[in-house]
């Protein structure tokens, strides 16, 4: 069986902030890489508004909270508003179930 993949695909954003896209599965397997793309993503982000979306995630386990927790990290430091777009309901499900629905900024 192949071993599941993800990456982060980074556009263009037509109201001028930076976007980029997760396409594939976030797990335990992908998580590490995921969160290297992230990271160099929101550093290089040349506007200050970012979105990452999902929703083009195929499958997701909860280790993609932890992913966004470490994103906002990274995004307050380089001085960015990171928002999370296109979270399927199994995600916003377990942001609720841990209580960061509260804390994440999700559109």
């Amino acid at each position: 069986m192949a071993s599941p993949s993800a990456g982060l695909s980074v556009q263009d954003s037509a109201a001028g902030g930076a976007y980029a896209e997760i396409t594939g599965d976030i797990d335990n397997d992908t998580a590490v890489s995921l969160l290297k793309e992230g990271k160099a993503f929101l550093a290089g982000a040349t506007s200050t508004q970012v979105i990452i979306d999902f929703s083009q995630v195929k499958s997701v386990q909860s280790v993609a909270l932890s992913l966004m927790i470490r994103w906002l990290d990274t995004a307050a430091k380089h001085n960015r508003t990171l928002q999370f777009a296109g979270l399927s309901g199994k995600l916003h499900d377990l942001a609720k179930v841990s209580g960061l629905d509260e804390v994440l900024p999700l559109v």
